[in-house]
C-alpha cells in the first residue's frame, strides 16, 4: 500500500504533464509536487526509451521491464488494476515496525 500511495504522485504528475511542452516547462508546472516525488508514471503504450538515453544497452530492456512492472502494481492507473494478487511473499515487505518482536519472527 505504501509504494501504491508513493506512484500516485506520478499518476497526479502525469495527468498534468503536456507531452507538447519541453520537459523543463512541465516540471516548472509540477514545481511543488516535483519537488517532493520527481517523475510521472508511464503512459501505456507510449514509447520512453528516449528518456533512457544514460542507461547501459545491456541494461535497457530489464530497465523498461522493472518500470512495468511497477507500474502494474501501483499505478491507479494500470490496465491490470483489480486483477491482481499480491504474492504472499511480499506480505512481510509491509510490516514497517522498527523492531519485530522475537517470537513474531518467521
Amino acid at each position: 500500500e505504501y509504494a501504491k500511495e508513493r506512484y500516485g504522485t506520478f499518476d497526479g504528475n502525469l495527468k498534468k504533464w503536456d507531452w507538447e511542452k519541453p520537459n523543463s516547462e512541465n516540471i516548472m508546472k509540477l514545481k511543488i509536487g516535483w519537488g517532493y516525488m520527481p517523475g510521472i508514471a508511464i503512459e501505456e503504450g507510449r514509447d520512453f526509451s528516449a528518456y533512457l538515453e544514460n542507461v547501459p544497452a545491456e541494461n535497457k530492456e530489464k530497465v523498461i521491464e522493472a518500470i512495468h512492472f511497477t507500474h502494474k502494481y501501483c499505478s491507479s492507473a494500470s490496465s491490470d488494476k483489480g486483477n491482481l494478487d499480491i504474492p504472499t511473499d511480499w506480505e512481510e515487505a509491509y510490516d514497517a515496525r522498527a523492531w519485530t518482536a522475537f517470537p513474531e519472527r518467521r
